[in-house]
């Protein structure tokens, strides 16, 4: 282990993110199709020391009321757990892959060095931008993306062009079920990036969708192969 945190805690952390983010939007679908509101109540939390706190049944029962009444509207529940998950999971993965040599050379046999390579860049340009942005809309910050470039640039491909392609069929290391064209390519132009750009015109949400299900998928593969313990 090389880094801050344990190989196991960064899996872990990908794991649960992952799952997070299905039951979490399940939920949110779930709250606008059927009115919960009625079902709200005050519930007591307990901590050591004889502290408490009380979650208030007449905030949620308004908020579940909120969601029901107007189907069209995004609800915070929704949108918090997407980009919640989306973030934890590019923070996790950075975590591994830049400071685990083991995980690194994983990555490498199991995308080639190429791929790999420009994944990594991919990986860590998302968890910089939603690392350090709180805004409902967000747009870029010369902080999130300027030495990714010049390390891109200067070490990977001099045209700042990082360009992933991968198919489950063609690309997985181990073979799967999924439909022949099942995939995602994602092009970031590490060169052409602005401050105040806005990053779903750069990362869609339906790729970070996939980019995110790769990356457990890929966690779930090292752990088949390496005998690790797997996360409930």
């Amino acid at each position: 282990m090389n880094g801050k945190y344990s190989i196991e805690d960064i899996f872990t952390l990908v794991e649960q993110n992952f799952d997070f983010l299905h039951v979490g939007l399940f939920l949110s679908r779930y709250i606008k199709e059927k009115n919960l509101s009625s079902e709200a109540k005050n519930v007591q939390l307990e901590f050591m020391g004889n502290k408490r706190y009380l979650i208030s049944g007449g905030r949620v029962r308004d908020s579940l009321s909120a969601c029901f009444i107007d189907w069209n509207k995004p609800n915070i529940l929704g949108y918090f757990v997407e980009w919640n998950a989306f973030r934890g999971v590019a923070m996790a993965m950075s975590e591994g892959i830049f400071h685990n040599t083991d995980f690194k050379k994983y990555l490498v046999n199991a995308l080639g060095e190429g791929k790999q390579s420009r994944f990594e860049y991919i990986i860590k340009f998302i968890r910089n931008v939603l690392s350090h942005n709180i805004e409902n809309e967000i747009r870029l910050i010369k902080d999130n993306f300027e030495n990714s470039r010049d390390d891109f640039v200067r070490h990977i491909d001099k045209s700042g062009i990082a360009s992933f392609e991968f198919k489950y069929n063609r690309d997985f290391p181990e073979k799967t079920s999924f439909p022949d064209d099942y995939g995602f390519n994602v092009e970031i132009r590490f060169c052409d990036l602005k401050e105040g750009d806005r990053f779903v015109d750069i990362v869609s949400e339906w790729q970070l969708f996939m980019i995110t299900e790769l990356c457990y998928n890929l966690v779930k593969y090292y752990r088949k192969i390496s005998g690790s313990y797997s996360a409930p």
